[in-house]
């Protein structure tokens, strides 16, 4: 007995641990925290996926507060079509189809986004939902999304900040004072 448990304990452990795990979607941005009027992209990655012959990607984010799209890049090599329509949703399609079956893993897509002048501040989320397919069989893999933080003074609000050159000032001497408004 001992014998057949130091066996079945040793065949465990090299034995090859089989995935259960479908594949799955992240997106990194160049940055987490955003200001009004920068740019940022972000890249989408795809892991753990089989073999497949076409992708799609649907964008949602805000795009009538919030971003506005700069543009939209396939990192792909090899495809038959890889395009990026930013008029048939108002956040974007992207679309790539191989001839034959292809390893997609990796960085598959840049989105090139502008934070919009008027913003406001808080947290700004942005949802990818993948449609993966090996000629007519689906791929199932999850949308993922991804927030980011927009700084700034809220909207409709002024900062006004004071800086002088002297702590303390006497009667008739001199002291220097800028006056910073931003919004």
């Amino acid at each position: 007995t001992c014998l057949f448990l130091s066996i079945l304990i040793l065949m465990l452990a090299v034995s090859p641990v089989i995935a259960l795990t479908g594949p799955t979607l992240s997106l990194t941005p160049t940055s987490n925290t955003l200001s009004r009027g920068s740019e940022v992209s972000v890249t989408v990655n795809l892991k753990d996926c089989d073999k497949c012959k076409s992708l799609a990607l649907v964008f949602d984010y805000d795009t009538d507060n919030i971003f506005e799209i700069v543009s939209g890049e396939w990192l792909l090599s090899g495809t038959l079509l890889a395009s990026f329509d930013k008029t048939t949703t108002k956040a974007g399609t992207a679309a790539a189809a191989y001839m034959n079956e292809t390893d997609a893993n990796g960085d598959i897509f840049v989105l090139k986004l502008k934070v919009k002048d008027n913003a406001p501040a808080g947290d700004a989320t942005i949802t990818v939902t993948p449609t993966i397919k090996n000629g007519s069989q689906a791929i199932s893999c999850s949308a993922t999304s991804l927030k980011l933080n927009i700084q700034g003074t809220e909207s409709g609000k002024t900062a006004l900040t004071a800086t002088a050159d002297k702590e303390t000032a006497t009667g008739g001497s001199e002291v220097t004072v800028t006056v910073n408004l931003k919004d």
